[in-house]
């Protein structure tokens, strides 16, 4: 009896402890997360929209949200076209991304780095068949040096040159060959380029043997099927599928006038010039929040993505990031995310929060309004606020 007493307690401990240390689990995994309404986000968005939209006289944008492996809500708002009163549809109208264009171009390194064409701590000259960059320091510069903006590169006015005139005729090789600014310091300080991309984008052309926009198209926006984006210009769609492109405004003396295809398009392309749908980006951001996976396919191994993603400290400023992607604390929760915009065209924010496994993007057509850009910085503020918030 005193033998079937002390089991029956060891048992029941057992039991205890055991209940103890999955409920602790589940706590610590599981945090409690607000459950997210369709009809009172849409209901927020519109009134969002609808306030801020008329206030920097913004013609169309379109907001997709992605939870769990899926796309939780997507709609546009206002016109893709307003003198051809075009709505915009989160499916087929096509928008600038600018510099979340850089997240493609580190997806695509971080390919060739996993099937073994790439190193990230190799000195970048040992890629470059058609031009080397001048050696005038000790410390070579690097491909993690490229994708974190510490390469050492000051970008001149050059890089902002529209595509227009004589930078129209040069591919991306020869544009960087006559282009690309000197070393003005040796890598490791952070300095935000776009040559710095544009290089990185370059050398995936180079090692793969693949034109850059085609190389995406096939390793990235095919597999995930994001069958409308594009690092195409808009000047070279098809027709059918240029109609859809989302026109800016230029405001020009109080009026808008209506900006040219081509107004927009940067000579550094994997830095800026990708072209894409809400609906589309959703699949990427998927891709991302689920380390390299869409649904059954994969765009990168769960290594590979972790690896991109894991952030850390920049060595002269106190500012987090990957590779390409930047880290910040929002509402007390832990965001990955690019941001991009020019004056002419687009504003747009891809945000990631790994720890609910979901995240938003935001494009909206402007026509030259710095200001325009505190609309993205109010919108993701009051989204995190209400659905992610650990304040």
């Amino acid at each position: 009896m005193h033998q079937i007493l002390i089991a029956t307690i060891f048992f029941l401990a057992l039991v205890l402890s055991n209940s103890v240390t999955i409920y602790a689990q589940i706590v610590s995994v599981n945090q409690p997360q607000r459950v997210i309404d369709r009809k009172e986000l849409e209901t927020f968005l519109d009134k969002f929209f609808a306030e801020q939209m008329p206030k920097y006289k913004i013609p169309g944008a379109v907001f997709v949200l992605v939870k769990d492996g899926k796309v939780f809500f997507a709609k546009g708002f206002g016109y893709a076209d307003v003198e051809r009163k075009i709505s915009v549809d989160p499916d087929k109208t096509l928008f600038r991304a600018y510099s979340v264009s850089k997240s493609f171009t580190a997806t695509a390194v971080m390919q060739l780095v996993e099937r073994g064409k790439l190193k990230l701590d190799e000195d970048v000259n040992k890629y470059l068949k058609r031009f080397k960059i001048k050696d005038n320091f000790t410390e070579p510069i690097t491909l993690a040096d490229l994708l974190t903006h510490r390469a050492g590169f000051t970008d001149t006015a050059v890089e902002t040159q529209l595509t227009q005139g004589k930078y129209r005729i040069l591919d991306l090789g020869e544009y960087l060959k006559q282009n690309l600014p000197p070393r003005s310091r040796p890598p490791g300080k952070f300095e935000y380029s776009n040559f710095g991309s544009a290089l990185a984008g370059f050398i995936v052309e180079e090692v793969s043997g693949e034109p850059f926009a085609e190389y995406i198209e096939k390793h990235i926006f095919k597999p995930l099927g994001m069958h409308r984006s594009t690092f195409l210009l808009p000047s070279q769609l098809p027709a059918q599928t240029a109609e859809n492109f989302a026109v800016s405004y230029a405001i020009e003396n109080g009026l808008n006038r209506r900006m040219r295809l081509d107004e927009g398009d940067f000579s550094v392309a994997p830095a800026a010039n990708l072209l894409m749908t809400g609906n589309d980006i959703a699949r990427f951001m998927i891709a991302h929040l689920q380390n390299g996976r869409y649904k059954k396919t994969r765009i990168l191994s769960e290594a590979s993505a972790k690896h991109m993603h894991q952030p850390w400290l920049s060595a002269d400023a106190p500012k987090d990031f990957g590779y390409g992607f930047f880290w910040r604390t929002e509402k007390g929760q832990r965001v990955m995310f690019h941001a991009g915009g020019y004056q002419f065209g687009n504003v747009n924010l891809m945000q990631l929060i790994p720890e609910h496994i979901a995240g938003f993007f935001l494009s909206f057509t402007h026509g030259g309004i710095e200001e325009k850009r505190d609309m993205r910085a109010a919108l993701a503020s009051q989204i995190m606020a209400r659905y992610f918030s650990k304040e």
